[in-house]
């Protein structure tokens, strides 16, 4: 059970970045309805995705050194480069969103690519 955590966590983790920048958009309509409103706070959401996108990045370098399979990180990496860079950034929407909803797209694309290479392992 605990070989397979990595996989775990990255996939978790990274479903909570890619909430943090907005995607679920049904997720904000409940928070709002529910009187969350201060989850909407970027200083509440900031720390969530920071923490989220490095447990994933951890969680799949630790899956990388395992099975020697550095593509999954790589592709984290950047697509984590690709979330975090235009929350610092003064860029147009269109760049804004395809950055920040590539990032997040990428981000859980690698993290279940590290979670089916581990199924695969352990198939084996």
């Amino acid at each position: 059970m605990l070989r397979h955590a990595p996989a775990a966590i990255a996939m978790l983790s990274a479903n909570f970045a890619a909430g943090c920048v907005g995607l679920f958009a049904p997720a904000g309509v409940a928070i709002s309805a529910l009187g969350l409103d201060w989850l909407h706070v970027w200083d509440v959401q900031a720390p969530i995705l920071y923490t989220a996108s490095s447990l994933t990045l951890a969680s799949l370098a630790l899956t990388a050194w395992r099975l020697q399979r550095p593509l999954p990180f790589t592709v984290a990496t950047a697509s984590v480069a690709a979330l975090l860079y235009p929350l610092h950034e003064a860029l147009d929407v269109t760049t804004f969103r395809v950055l920040m909803n590539g990032g997040a797209a990428g981000l859980l694309a690698a993290s279940g690519w590290g979670a089916l290479l581990l199924r695969r392992q352990r198939a084996r």
